[in-house]
């Protein structure tokens, strides 16, 4: 009998005395700053940055960015390649989004149209326009607007590529940006 006890305790002995596997973020490539900072392939800072490696303290472990293509995050998530995807709200999802563990809302997030023009623009004043988006991204405001041609997307892979399209091409017009306000929790 104390054969079979020291047995089945030297297992979990190992187990225990063990490090827990790093506990896996994804890192979106569309991101940027003030989100993340991404450079060579690695996100280096952030406010997104910051706080994964906070969840992950809070947890024990150590957080692991894992740099993913926006297009495949939920692939990432449906084949536990990753652990915790931040930064994501029900409705820019286009798949049952039901069985996630959402957390309390602690930001806002506003879509703002940018333009080289000084004058205020709204979106429903414009037609036949390219707005500049970001590939992957959802605009559930413009999804309308987009479906009826009223607006075309002009798909860049990150938010800092469509100011750049925005900066070099005079054809794009106003583009969608994104102002990020902290909300207090």
């Amino acid at each position: 009998m104390l054969k079979l006890i020291a047995a089945l305790l030297l297992p979990l002995s190992g187990a225990l005395g063990a490090e827990e596997r790093p506990l896996r973020f994804a890192v979106s490539e569309s991101w940027t700053m003030p989100m993340m900072q991404i450079e060579q392939g690695q996100a280096v800072a952030g406010i997104l940055f910051d706080l994964q490696h906070r969840l992950a303290a809070k947890t024990g472990r150590k957080a692991e960015m894992v740099l993913i293509p926006r297009l495949r995050l939920q692939l990432a998530v449906e084949t536990n390649r990753i652990d915790v995807l931040c930064y994501v709200s029900p409705n820019w999802l286009n798949i049952d989004h039901h069985h996630y563990i959402w957390s309390l809302p602690f930001m806002t997030q506003r879509d703002l149209l940018v333009s080289r023009q000084a004058e205020n623009i709204s979106v429903h004043n414009l037609h036949n326009q390219r707005i500049g988006t970001v590939l992957g991204f959802r605009y559930p405001a413009l999804v309308p607007l987009f479906n009826s041609g009223q607006l075309e997307r002009e798909d860049a892979r990150t938010q800092h590529q469509v100011l750049l399209k925005l900066a070099a091409d005079p054809e794009v017009s106003p583009q969608v940006f994104y102002k990020f306000q902290i909300v207090s929790a």
